[in-house]
């Protein structure tokens, strides 16, 4: 579902729907225009609030027009404080899914970019139990309307837009796409894998043996829901090169671009080096299958002693 904002009441500070704003700065705001006169909540201490200019009998900035439509939701300076304001979502559905918006700044000369940050939480809407999405410790954004995508995890509740500028003037959101409680959950069913394009087999495990490999042989895998299908997943190359027989026990070691991938050694003890010596792995294998990330190079891999030499290119 896509929510555009239109439907909330105008200059709504909370009980804005089902979002949930959380104002940690607790400072009061600065107005859009101290001779537009008086607005609801102008410059109470506020997280975001829906933002409709036209009510005010102006044609708002160019600069600050909505994505769509006439509202928005805007986070406006704090007079004395670091801006720390959070837009948190509706329930989500519990899939893993991406979420999308739409965001900007409006500064004024002088003034710094808005920045934000983008939270998941498997919990509730306690600020304190979201984690970050992204690397950064935050983002700056532009003054174009800009889309944000970013994929939550499975059993994530909620997804959260944190407004932290510094010295800025003001943050707009608009059309927030997300699967809230209305969109069912997604069933797994099955995998199908495609060799060379053709659909080679059917499998609800996360593992297949193809007896007919060849050098050269391209992978792809689709996930079948009970309501959808995923698309495509990025293909994989058989490599005869790189895949070495280790024992008799049917350990196998092969490689993808950036990996070194071990089969078979559940239990056992798995070591691999670089050509200089370099370690990236000495321990017990948990699994049935290890992958080892590895740059491009020669690779010597040793399960319980024994050893074969591989390449990542």
């Amino acid at each position: 579902m896509t929510d555009d904002i239109e439907s909330y009441k105008d200059w709504a500070i909370d009980n804005v729907g089902d979002w949930t704003m959380a104002d940690l700065d607790h400072d009061v705001t600065y107005y859009i225009n101290k001779d537009l006169g008086e607005y609801d909540n102008a410059s109470s201490p506020k997280a975001f609030q829906v933002c409709n200019a036209n009510t005010l009998g102006i044609d708002i900035w160019d600069e600050g027009k909505p994505h769509s439509g006439n509202k928005m939701l805007m986070a406006m300076a704090g007079v004395k404080y670091v801006n720390n304001d959070w837009l948190i979502s509706p329930r989500l559905n519990g899939d893993e899914q991406t979420i999308s918006f739409f965001a900007r700044s409006f500064t004024l000369e002088n003034q710094q970019p808005e920045r934000m940050r983008v939270l998941y939480s498997t919990t509730d809407t306690d600020p304190a139990n979201f984690t970050k999405i992204h690397a950064a410790d935050y983002i700056e954004l532009s003054g174009e309307w800009t889309e944000f995508r970013y994929v939550v995890p499975q059993g994530a509740r909620y997804f959260a837009v944190n407004c932290v500028s510094d010295s800025g003037f003001a943050m707009f959101v608009d059309d927030l796409s997300f699967n809230d409680l209305t969109v069912p959950q997604l069933k797994l069913k099955e995998y199908e894998v495609y060799r060379n394009g053709a659909l080679l087999g059917k499998t609800s495990a996360t593992e297949i043996t193809d007896p007919e490999v060849v050098d050269g042989t391209v992978y792809t895998v689709r996930a079948i829901f009970d309501k959808t299908e995923s698309d495509l997943s990025e293909s994989i190359t058989y490599d005869e090169s790189a895949v070495g027989e280790m024992t008799a026990d049917a350990i196998r070691v092969a490689t993808t671009k950036g990996e070194i991938i071990v089969i078979g050694a559940e239990g056992k003890r798995v070591a691999a080096a670089s050509a200089d010596g370099r370690m990236l792995l000495n321990a017990v294998a948990e699994s049935n299958r290890v992958s080892i990330p590895a740059t491009a190079g020669v690779y010597v891999v040793t399960v319980n002693g024994k050893s074969v030499k591989t390449i990542v290119r």
